[in-house]
């Protein structure tokens, strides 16, 4: 009978948690770390200023909110994970300044973001370039690491990273 309690109980952590890993989510798109090289070019264009706001749209293990951070950023990701989440928040725990939220990136709010870093898969950038377009102001920067968005043209690109500005 307890083999079957712990199996039941396997199904269930599988269903909440695997399928997240599996890319099978509400969001589908699977976690991929950014590598340092890529998150150093991303950052150098983005220029980031002290007070700045910066949202990471699908933030990971949180390598892109902590660099931030360190430059004085106010940041907020969002990931759908939550193991992510609570290893992000984990790693978060020293900075004031930074924060992690437990939703998909859809539910975002970019109202007053000066940075946005987003690491998509080519079937999600039309929908980031409609969802940016509905928040997009004078000055705004985003870093798209891999993939294009589609109909904006980027001011600068360096190797994984692209920026495009809102002047």
């Amino acid at each position: 009978m307890l083999i079957v309690f712990y199996f039941l109980v396997l199904l269930v952590v599988i269903f909440f948690f695997g399928r997240w890993f599996l890319a099978i989510g509400y969001s589908g798109v699977p976690y991929v770390g950014i590598n340092l090289h890529a998150l150093k070019e991303g950052m150098e264009m983005a220029k980031i200023f002290s007070g700045e706001t910066i949202v990471d749209l699908g933030s990971g293990d949180g390598r892109i909110l902590i660099a931030a951070a360190k430059q004085g950023a106010q940041v907020i990701g969002y990931e759908i994970n939550p193991l992510l989440v609570w290893l992000t928040r984990w790693r978060l725990h020293k900075y004031k300044n930074a924060r992690v939220i437990c939703r998909d990136i859809r539910q975002a709010d970019l109202s007053g973001v000066d940075v946005v870093f987003v690491y998509g898969i080519p079937g999600l950038m039309p929908w980031i370039k409609n969802f940016v377009d509905r928040f997009h102001h004078s000055g705004l920067r985003v870093i798209s690491f891999g993939f294009q968005i589609p109909g904006y043209t980027a001011v600068e690109q360096r190797g994984l990273a692209r920026l495009y500005r809102f002047d």
